[in-house]
């Protein structure tokens, strides 16, 4: 697993396999389990949400570093880039809305 997230976080899986399988899938996968667990358990579901933002720093890191690396038309590494930095803004949004109570609309 250590292995797996290092070369995440360096881009080393390309761009589409980045965002695509380890960002939209691997994060549908996340949000299913949370709204399983939630039914079950309130704190256990507040694990699986720091799990995921623990898992997600890799990722935005990853996709921006796969947009670095990524020699095909520079249109999407721009807009990986700027989805990256938006997904970084909503996890940290996310972070203080769960440890303050916050609801966020």
């Amino acid at each position: 697993m250590k292995d797996f997230l290092l070369k995440l976080k360096a881009g080393d899986y390309g761009l589409a396999k980045t965002y695509w399988l380890y960002g939209v899938v691997v994060n549908v996968v996340f949000r299913i389990v949370d709204l399983i667990i939630t039914a079950a358990s309130y704190e256990l579901s507040i694990l699986v949400f720091f799990i995921m933002v623990g898992y997600t720093y890799f990722q935005i890191i990853g996709l921006w570093n796969a947009a670095s690396k990524y020699e095909g038309l520079k249109l999407w590494a721009i807009i990986a880039k700027i989805l990256a930095v938006l997904g970084g803004l909503l996890t940290i949004l996310g972070v203080f809305a769960v440890i303050t109570g916050t609801v966020i609309a």
